[in-house]
């Protein structure tokens, strides 16, 4: 299983947004802090996509 985080606004940008407000959520990632979604994806050997679920970004 793999994931990405897929950012919906800047950091800085982050008190006056408002279109996911409600659905998106701050995350972190091991480089640094998101707010927006996470993709998770499950790969077989030929690389291909057999499973993926996306949900907010919510640090856990």
């Amino acid at each position: 299983m793999n994931s990405t985080c897929i950012k919906v606004c800047h950091n800085r940008s982050l008190p006056q947004h408002k279109v996911f407000a409600d659905k998106a959520a701050r995350g972190k990632t091991s480089v640094d802090w998101f707010f927006g979604f996470k993709l998770h994806l499950v790969v077989n050997d030929a690389r291909r996509v057999v499973q993926y679920h996306i949900d907010s970004g919510e640090h856990r």
